[in-house]
């Protein structure tokens, strides 16, 4: 695996004489370290959040490592190998040290520490600070959506780790394979993509096996070391073979890959599935194309374990959307190599006359400072609808906090059944065991399929049926057919309302608890019925110009209220179109109407309600706006039906 002598890479072409061209692109490359901070420094929304609190407080509290389900009614007979056991505990003293907003801080130093090393492997194979900053930015975009509290964050660092150790063997014969142990054991008891170190581990020893090196037995010794530490787990053999359960969850067959986002492929999303950022999917299949050509082009310079590396994580982004970092954070340097190797002379011309130059590192740098104050006021973000915002600590529109706090205080702690997303939060918070979680391989794939069944019109009433619960907790959003179904149900009330989940009672249990308040809701968002008077100014208001908008998102938070779509949808579905219309109606007159997608909001709610004339208004602004929006085009073409 090590040669004697450590061959010397082929040199980049000569930097830009004058130190104002290295210092700006030194700072331009400090501007994509910011970028990535503040993508970082988001409030906590993932729903797997509670589940991992709960793990750690759970190991400290019973000085154990938990073997069967202890967390929901429906799988507690289920073996559980919690493989994130050090993370969890590592989050919960966090959390007793710092709360909340230490988890984000802490997940910021994670990310930052993943970008550094990074660059570091791009500086082993000698990218010039241009070219560090180009190739980290893809990086940066490609990855910032799964810049989430998790223990994946983790896997990202141990695999940079350990490609960072096994490359300065390799390349230039410094020899920290000793490191590969820790390395390899922390990762075994923190993700359950452990296995993952093992092709790349493989992948380096058949390369020196190719290249005719003689294979080292110290080497071969901490690779099998580093594999066998596996073993040093709470579960030995079953937390060993672990990642080939997981495999299982992103077969082809499984219903929990067909229902679950992160599990889609980048390059077969349909407008059935989630659809990832623009910024994410540009960056990661330019970079694709861009690493594809250049190892083309200098392919008789490429090493094997470059192109099995390529060709390994490439395959693993295919797979699934939360792969993606893992080929960009894998594969950036292997990028500088080839370009390294490039003697295209157009190539070579373009990087002395225009890549390489001061005034090109500013554009950068005044690029990455405009994201990063969109960033801050949260606008990057909403411009594609996402649900992150800037901040530390969590974010109560997602997460539960509220609604839990409300079981809490009045006791409600009957047998429940909740939605999926917000079962982690449950664990963590409830009083009582919780119907469904995000673990998807204690939960089994029996018990999913059931649980997915209930998730259309008509689904939820068979799993009232089976389970007999006497509280159900969910999102409006994520299943507005349980919503639908309970409209028709009058042996179940709603208690309770908020941006996060709207709590449900079956009737006779807990019949002291009142019911919802609906004025109290529009209240408490100043929200008021006397906004209905406004309507028809509403609906044709002019939309604001597009530059006056873009320009305030530099400076100013957009008032664009997202959590109140949960709100309108609730009263939407459950047939209380007046409410429904002023949840709507307000948010469109804070926003002046600069979001189309209000207006479909409305319109869909209009033509449920059988309000044909005021639905075509409102869907007509949207296909002015976006005209291949397919559930426009849906509820256009219907209205003549439902007109008559």
């Amino acid at each position: 695996m090590n040669a004697p002598t450590p061959e010397t890479p082929a040199p980049f072409p000569q930097k830009p004489t004058g130190s104002f061209a290295i210092d700006l692109w030194r700072v331009a490359l400090g501007g994509v370290f910011l970028l990535t901070a503040l993508f970082a420094t988001r409030l906590i929304n993932d729903f797997d959040l509670g589940f991992h609190l709960k793990g750690g407080q759970w190991i400290l509290e019973h000085h154990a490592f938990p073997s069967k389900d202890t967390y929901t009614y429906t799988a507690n007979d289920r073996d559980y190998i919690d493989l994130h056991w050090l993370y969890q505990v590592g989050l919960y003293l966090l959390y007793r040290v710092g709360n909340y907003p230490l988890l984000t801080a802490a997940n910021v130093i994670l990310i930052l520490l993943v970008f550094f090393i990074t660059f570091q492997r791009l500086r082993l194979a000698g990218a010039p600070h241009w070219l560090s900053a180009v190739l980290l930015s893809m990086v940066l975009f490609a990855s910032e959506i799964r810049f989430q509290v998790r223990p994946e964050i983790l896997t990202w660092l141990c695999l940079s780790l350990m490609l960072w150790i096994l490359e300065l063997k390799c390349d230039r014969n410094r020899d920290k394979l000793f490191f590969l142990l820790p390395v390899q054991w922390i990762w075994a008891n923190v993700e359950g993509l452990f296995a993952l170190g093992w092709p790349i581990l493989l992948i380096f020893l058949i390369s020196s096996f190719l290249e005719g090196e003689k294979t080292e037995r110290r080497t071969l010794k901490f690779a099998g070391g580093s594999i066998a530490l596996c073993l040093a787990n709470p579960y030995l053999l079953r937390g060993f073979f672990f990642p080939f359960t997981l495999l299982l969850t992103l077969g082809t067959s499984n219903a929990q890959k067909g229902a679950i986002n992160e599990f889609q492929s980048p390059w077969t999303l349909s407008d059935l599935y989630f659809f990832p950022p623009e910024w994410t999917l540009w960056a990661y299949k330019l970079f694709s194309f861009f690493l594809i050509a250049l190892f083309l082009a200098t392919r008789s310079k490429r090493k094997p374990r470059e192109w099995m590396l390529v060709l390994f994580l490439f395959f693993l982004s295919t797979l699934a959307l939360r792969n993606i970092p893992l080929f960009m954070i894998g594969c950036a340097p292997l990028a500088a190599n080839a370009w390294r190797d490039l003697t295209w002379e157009r190539a070579r011309q373009a990087e002395r006359t225009f890549l390489s130059k001061p005034v090109t590192a500013g554009l950068v740098l005044l690029l990455f400072l405009g994201i990063a104050c969109r960033v801050v006021t949260g606008a990057y973000y909403l411009n594609e609808r996402r649900y992150d915002r800037f901040g530390l600590g969590l974010d109560q529109e997602q997460q539960p906090v509220k609604a839990t706090e409300f079981l809490v205080q009045n006791h409600l702690d009957g047998k429940i059944l909740n939605h999926l997303n917000l079962g982690g939060w449950l664990d963590w918070r409830a009083p009582q065991k919780t119907f469904i979680d995000g673990r998807l391989e204690v939960m089994g794939q029996e018990f999913f399929s059931v649980y997915l069944d209930s998730l259309r019109v008509g689904g939820l009433p068979p799993l009232v049926e089976k389970f007999q619960p006497d509280i159900l907790f969910f999102n409006p959003e994520n299943a507005s057919p349980w919503v639908m179904d309970l409209a028709k149900d009058p042996q179940w009330r709603p208690v309770y309302l908020d941006e996060a989940a709207v709590i449900y009672l079956r009737e006779g249990y807990a019949p002291q608890i009142p019911a919802m308040n609906n004025d109290q809701i529009l209240s408490d968002r100043k929200i008021s019925l006397s906004v209905l008077q406004e309507e028809k100014d509403l609906l044709q208001l002019e939309r604001p110009s597009a530059w006056s908008g873009f320009v305030d998102d530099f400076t100013k938070s957009p008032s664009y209220h997202l959590g109140l779509n949960a709100l309108g949808a609730f009263y939407s579905l459950n047939g209380q179109f007046d409410i429904a219309e002023s949840v709507f109606l307000e948010n469109i007159r804070r926003t002046q109407g600069r979001y189309v997608d209000l207006y479909f909001n409305l319109g869909s709610m209009f033509f449920n309600a059988n309000r044909i004339d005021e639905a075509r208004l409102c869907i007509r602004r949207v296909l002015e706006e976006v005209p291949r929006k397919k559930m426009a085009q849906y509820l256009r073409a219907n209205m003549p039906a439902r007109a008559e």
